[in-house]
């Protein structure tokens, strides 16, 4: 095979000429690679030619009997040459290519990995951002079949009844909250926990869980007013499926792009275990005290009573005890003097200071 009569752009680098590297052309005769530059000329014979990769991502032409020279070409031209005419070089010219290919291939990678990296990282924000907007696409009846879920979840952990004294107790209290509530598509249930510690529950939907130890420790129907209407401000405000979604469900949330309605059937159906699990952020917290402290006034109840239940159990051994125990998932929000010093700022703002109604006395019964 003749060589191609054409030059190509290369370099070279010897130790007498200055400067360090060179610009020149490469030119292939039948016997001799030849380098031509203004500063220097080198002729390489063929059967002394050796072929490498360098670390630059060059190719490297060298003479084996003269060191001092060493010449790159950014472009492989005359492999095939190489390839077909000089059994000697085919290895070494197979082996550059194998190690161009395979840096090629590393870097096509690297390439792939980053892009992947920032489209990940890219729809992890947006599914973050796009979890209140979930939350607000969710139908009322598919919220109510979640906190459906999440109840015989928790049955199975704590016991949960429905005792008649005790429900007659929070359904008289909470009457005239929900019927003063504003517009909604929930239907308020009332449960009772079989646990001495003084709190309650939401679940999505209107199921409110509250605790034996709660109806036990108010000494008001006012402060057992302020809780309920806490608890009613989280379901209003759909606080629980909102953290469900923003804090634990960002893979739920990229499958839900990828599946549609049934992606986000498929997260509502099968959460209920993390939900039990979650808390509320101190943002859901502070907008339910100041939505509940709205329905009462709005019920006729005199909203000091948060504040007086806020005060009494703050501390409590029994709500200490719960945090150490397996149900540490109940105790959604202990009390805090952010949110008695907030309440107590509310009071102060409030238009309304008497006139409140009057419970029937077997509102709260010891």
């Amino acid at each position: 095979m003749k060589p191609e009569a054409i030059t190509y752009e290369a370099s070279a680098h010897h130790a007498d000429v200055s400067p360090r590297e060179f610009s020149g052309v490469l030119r292939l005769t039948a016997d001799a690679l030849l380098f031509e530059s203004p500063l220097a000329n080198c002729g390489i014979p063929l059967d002394r030619l050796a072929v490498e990769w360098h670390a630059s991502g060059r190719v490297l032409y060298r003479d084996t009997e003269q060191p001092e020279w060493e010449v790159f070409a950014s472009s492989d031209p005359l492999f095939n040459y190489f390839i077909q005419g000089r059994n000697h070089l085919v290895a070494q010219v197979r082996e550059v290519l194998q190690i161009r290919d395979s840096r090629r291939n590393l870097k096509l990678a690297a390439l792939f990995v980053g892009l992947f990296s920032v489209i990940l990282a890219a729809a992890w924000c947006l599914a973050g951002l796009a979890a209140g907007w979930v939350a607000g696409a969710v139908p009322p009846a598919w919220e109510a079949e979640l906190g459906k879920a999440a109840l015989e979840d928790l049955k199975k952990q704590v016991e949960i009844t429905r005792d008649p004294r005790l429900l007659a107790q929070v359904e008289a209290v909470a009457a005239p909250l929900v019927a003063r509530l504003p517009k909604h598509p929930y239907h308020f249930e009332f449960y009772i926990v079989e646990n001495e510690a003084p709190n309650a529950l939401a679940l999505p939907g209107g199921k409110i869980l509250v605790f034996r130890g709660l109806c036990e420790a108010v000494d008001q129907p006012s402060q057992l007013a302020g809780v309920l209407a806490h608890e009613m401000a989280h379901v209003l405000r759909r606080h629980g499926l909102r953290q469900l979604i923003g804090s634990s469900s960002r893979y739920y949330l990229l499958r839900m792009f990828a599946g549609g309605n049934q992606g986000l059937l498929s997260l509502v159906s099968h959460s209920s275990q993390l939900l039990l699990r979650q808390s509320y952020s101190r943002q859901n917290e502070l907008e339910a005290d100041e939505l509940g402290w709205n329905l009462t006034l709005a019920a006729n109840i005199d909203p000091r009573g948060s504040i007086e239940f806020l005060r009494k159990v703050a501390g409590s051994p029994v709500l200490q005890r719960l945090e150490e125990s397996s149900l540490r998932i109940l105790s959604s929000h202990p009390p805090t003097a952010e949110r008695i010093q907030k309440l107590e700022a509310l009071w102060q703002r409030s238009p309304r200071r008497s006139g409140f109604t009057n419970f029937t006395a077997g509102a709260v019964e010891k």
